[in-house]
């Protein structure tokens, strides 16, 4: 059977380094992350050399390698979504969410936020309870020529120059998305109303760990219920075709 929907929410696809608070971190206490929050923090730090020739980890997963074939594990699905908290997710900021580097603020003024070009409204308003689904729009790797690749190819794939071709593309990061914009991706921003504190990433999918939580993170159920539709509206389009 064909695999049809890759679902990504709140992932920090770019590691956290350049975003948010995170980016206020002095690099001697980055380099530390791992004493605090483990393997999983220093990797989001960009701080591990797991990968070949020694880069990160989450920089080798941008590209196929002779043993892992990670790009082409996500090209099988038909289609690839994200999903991403526009503000308030202290955890994984937009700008890592959404492949988009460029924006990497945690907090932003709405009232000036420009949609993505190309980007389809879908709901205008909050619900009863502060959540919107607010946008949705392709990102691919025509949506902004800062993000599109050299043409002689060397970005394609890992090399021991690695640091200097991210270097040539503004950083890890802006290579990183470069190349995970290439593979078609649906982004949907959702957001959250009235926020005193950035907590908006366990909202994202209402989680429910405890009363307590089960409680903060209720208003996230407008935005579960949209996941759990474009799932089935998937399925149901691709059976139509007789995807098997």
């Amino acid at each position: 059977r064909v695999a049809e929907a890759l679902v990504a929410i709140a992932s920090p696809h770019l590691g956290v380094r350049s975003f948010g608070a995170f980016r206020m971190v002095p690099e001697p206490l980055a380099a530390a992350a791992h004493l605090v929050v483990g393997v999983s923090g220093r990797e989001c730090m960009l701080q591990d050399d797991a990968g070949v020739y020694g880069m990160p980890l989450l920089m080798e997963m941008t590209a196929d390698t002779e043993e892992m074939e990670y790009v082409a594990a996500m090209e099988a699905f038909r289609v690839r979504l994200l999903y991403c908290n526009v503000q308030n997710d202290f955890m994984v900021p937009y700008g890592t969410a959404s492949l988009t580097p460029h924006l990497a603020d945690l907090v932003f003024e709405l009232d000036s936020f420009e949609l993505p070009p190309g980007a389809t409204l879908i709901d205008e308003d909050y619900d009863d309870v502060g959540c919107r689904v607010w946008f949705h729009f392709v990102l691919d790797e025509a949506t902004d020529a800062r993000y599109r690749l050299p043409s002689d190819g060397a970005a394609l794939g890992h090399s021991r120059d690695f640091r200097e071709v991210a270097e040539r593309m503004g950083g890890m990061e802006w290579l990183m998305a470069a190349r995970l914009r290439r593979l078609g991706w649906k982004v949907v921003g959702v957001d959250f109303q009235n926020m005193p504190v950035p907590i908006a990433h366990n909202r994202l999918l209402a989680v429910p760990r405890n009363p307590v939580q089960k409680w903060l993170n209720a208003p996230g159920k407008r935005a579960v219920e949209h996941m759990v539709s474009a799932m089935i509206e998937h399925d149901e389009l691709f059976a139509t075709e007789g995807g098997v």
